[in-house]
């Protein structure tokens, strides 16, 4: 596993579920500010290295670095602002909405998907219905291709979802709908793992002998479905896993809500944390290739973000949106969202520095910090960024003149004016 994987594991494992309204709680906010910040830098640095990887033609390598089109149109300005909550963000700066490829958009995007997935599960809860978590992998080896993977896995879905034994199998746990949201991790044991986390919304309680029977039943289309996709075998213990509580009886995870607001949290972040059983999330290739370059990871990178362009992070069923009354956004909206309270607007002279320096996420941490010395770092980096083009003037001219006398002294060109 990559480096700071480890306490990740186990800063995870020490934050308990909170209440039916509330994530994981935070046994040391200092430590979770701390966490959070070097986050921050930690993206910003896997978006260098994505538009490294993945070339200038994709549109992760112009992320945060352009104005907005409403910028370029002079309807809009480009600076720094915060949320409510005080957490400093962009504004006016092109941002590639690339919920897949992209760091740091895809963090803004899945906390508006989170926000999206909570509010359904609370409407709902609230109407009186529970909600399970419904799992669906499949038999794979490391000489698969995710390109042919990822279509053969999405056509065994929608054969399996379109068949009436299907159907029939959901009409006794009193399904109304589903969020699904796609997700795939890599080992180097068993290569590319494509996998869907699904919420069923249910208008009612069930029983544990319900959701067996169901998931028997399920496992049987399931493996039909994805042998005939050409896929391999899904194995009985994990091909199909209905969840309603963690652990055993009335001693388990038997808050409803508590599981729920967790299975909410889990959906939108999985593809952001690390795998497990030794995998790695798309997004763990990326920071272990911002800590150190192998050309390995470059290749599973690309592979992965030409597999997952244009694929949704997050799908609800039909109907289900206007039911619950949830609004859609699409992930370019939640990417570039404007936030609440502005801080300060940003020249054109002063962004350029920013990015030049590299030092988006070092300016938005001391807006949120120390915003008296905001003025003074941008001045700072404006002026290094001079020095720098002036000591680039000074290196290429000294350069094309050394050249000039050495292709002199071999007699190759007539001799240059300023030696003459």
């Amino acid at each position: 596993a990559a480096p700071g994987a480890s306490r990740r594991a186990e800063r995870s494992s020490a934050e308990p579920l909170g209440n039916n309204t509330n994530f994981a709680a935070t046994p040391n906010e200092k430590g979770a500010e701390t966490a959070r910040r070097e986050g921050r830098y930690r993206r910003y640095a896997m978006l260098d290295t994505a538009a490294m990887v993945l070339g200038r033609s994709h549109r992760v390598a112009c992320c945060m670095r352009v104005p907005s089109y409403g910028v370029q149109q002079g309807t809009a300005t480009r600076g720094i602002s915060k949320n409510a909550e005080g957490r400093a963000h962009f504004h006016g700066v092109g941002a590639c909405g690339d919920v897949w490829a992209c760091p740091v958009c895809a963090m803004k995007i899945s906390e508006g998907r989170r926000q999206e997935v909570m509010g359904g599960l609370r409407a709902h809860r609230q109407a009186g219905g529970v909600a399970i978590l419904a799992t669906f992998t499949f038999s794979h080896s490391r000489q698969d291709d995710l390109a042919d993977l990822l279509p053969r896995f999405m056509d065994a879905l929608r054969r399996m979802k379109a068949s009436r034994a299907y159907k029939r199998a959901l009409e006794p746990l009193g399904y109304v709908g589903q969020i699904r949201a796609l997700e795939v991790t890599h080992s180097e044991a068993n290569g590319w793992h494509p996998h869907v986390h699904e919420i069923w919304f249910l208008d009612g309680e069930v029983t544990p002998a319900q959701i067996a029977a169901a998931e028997e039943a399920i496992f049987q289309i399931w493996h039909k479905q994805a042998v005939k996709s050409g896929l391999g075998e899904p194995n009985r213990e994990h091909g199909v896993d209905l969840q309603y509580r963690e652990g055993d009886g009335e001693r388990g995870q038997d808050a409803v809500g508590a599981y729920v607001s967790k299975m909410g949290h889990e959906l939108t972040y999985a593809h952001i944390k690390q795998g497990r059983k030794g995998g790695r999330s798309p997004h763990q290739i990326l920071a272990d290739l911002a800590e150190g370059y192998t050309y390995r990871d470059a290749c599973l990178y690309r592979e992965y973000a030409a597999a997952f362009k244009g694929k949704a992070q997050l799908r609800w069923s039909r109907g289900l949106r206007e039911r619950l009354g949830v609004e859609a956004s699409s992930d370019e909206e939640l990417a570039d969202r404007p936030e609440v309270q502005p801080v300060m607007d940003l020249t054109h002279e002063e962004f350029s520095a920013i990015v030049s320096c590299k030092g988006q996420a070092m300016i938005l941490d001391i807006a949120e910090r120390e915003p008296l010395f905001l003025r003074s770092a941008l001045d700072c980096m404006v002026e290094q960024v001079k020095r720098w083009r002036v000591d680039d003037r000074r290196r290429r001219r000294s350069i094309r003149e050394n050249t000039e006398r050495e292709l002199y002294r071999l007699g190759i060109v007539p001799p240059p004016h300023r030696i003459m």
